[in-house]
């Protein structure tokens, strides 16, 4: 199952050497556990904001649950949206 993970910081953690280990946090989450899990198939942050994205591909929602991890989920408000490509849109309405 493909699914967009978005992720914004908590607007409580507005001092500049927190937001700095948040970021580091991710950072260091992300080389360590969300990309060897292969299961990462891209990642950014959106153009009208700081807040990054993933684009994962994983088996199930305690997949998911244990590759975002600590680190996200304790510095992020963390919003999940399955994806499905337009060929797959098609098939499901057989067009």
């Amino acid at each position: 199952m493909r699914v967009l993970v978005m992720a914004e910081l908590f607007e409580t953690i507005i001092e500049k050497e927190d937001i700095q280990t948040a970021r580091r946090r991710l950072s260091l989450h992300v080389e360590e556990v969300i990309k060897p899990s292969c299961k990462l198939e891209m990642a950014g942050v959106f153009a009208d904001g700081r807040a990054p994205f993933f684009i994962m591909d994983v088996d199930s929602s305690s997949e998911l649950m244990r590759l975002l991890g600590g680190p996200l989920l304790d510095c992020f408000r963390v919003t999940t949206r399955p994806i499905c490509s337009f060929e797959e849109l098609a098939e499901v309405f057989g067009s």
